[in-house]
């Protein structure tokens, strides 16, 4: 595996683990504190131990202003974290540019695989829904079209909310995001948004979630857990390892 994500353990103990390239996107729905986002640093920081700089980059946005701030100096970031709406139109933009511009080289080169390349753009979003109600459909639409296209070139979206209603999730958003992860959520309907079945409102605890890995039939896991303390000794690490290299942006290829 390129990007191997270590999803969570089933009750018989067997560990799900899956290549973010062959997903290629994420979308994680569920009520809040009940995992999503200790997943979503569980993920950052998994990738970060396994790759430099040169090999992945990441696009953090918040915004809440409260998930993502300990990674701020962290070697692998592509901008700034992003917390204001008009940041993230900004950043989404340029991450649209990017998917373009790959697409436009790797046509000329002839590439079939970015695993050629290693070089890999993580867009990760901590409560998408929030900026939706600043910038309703523009924003929406951005995301649809680097799901649809970025997969192939290298650039990923993971996606995470708790507002599971068709403004947010849309149909074509799924369409282009196949791989999901729901925590528990309050009604069926919503776990039929998100997951396209019922099951998610029987969840139980915190970690408690419903992995479906496209038309596979959704799996039961417990999702891993990060303390705080970890991700902040993994981001000094990783600025150790990389000395005077805290957050460089440019391009990857």
């Amino acid at each position: 595996m390129n990007l191997p994500v270590v999803f969570g353990k089933t009750s018989n103990g067997e560990i799900v683990i899956r290549d973010l390239v062959r997903l290629p996107h994420l979308l994680i729905g569920g009520l809040t504190g009940f995992g999503k986002s200790v997943f979503l640093n569980s993920l950052i920081c998994s990738l970060v131990q396994k790759n430099p700089p040169e090999h992945i980059r990441f696009v953090l946005m918040d915004p809440k202003g409260v998930e993502f701030g300990a990674y701020a100096k962290l070697p692998h970031l592509y901008s700034p974290v992003i917390f204001r709406p008009e940041q993230c139109m900004t950043m989404l933009r340029y991450v649209e540019t990017e998917v373009e511009r790959r697409l436009a080289m790797f046509g000329e080169k002839d590439v079939r695989d970015i695993s050629d390349f290693k070089n890999y753009l993580v867009v990760v979003v901590d409560e998408f829904s929030d900026y939706i109600i600043d910038l309703d459909d523009e924003f929406v639409s951005i995301l649809s079209r680097i799901s649809a296209m970025g997969g192939s070139v290298g650039v990923y979206l993971v996606l995470s909310t708790s507002r599971l209603d068709a403004k947010n999730v849309t149909d074509e958003l799924k369409a282009n995001i196949p791989s999901r992860l729901a925590f528990r959520v309050c009604r069926e309907e919503d776990s039929l948004t998100l997951l396209d079945e019922v099951g998610t409102e029987d969840l139980l605890m915190r970690g408690d979630a419903l992995f479906k890995d496209g038309d596979s039939e959704a799996v039961r896991l417990q999702v891993p857990y990060i303390r705080d303390e970890t991700v902040k000794q993994i981001v000094d690490s990783a600025i150790a390892q990389y000395p005077g290299r805290e957050f460089i942006a440019g391009r990857l290829l």
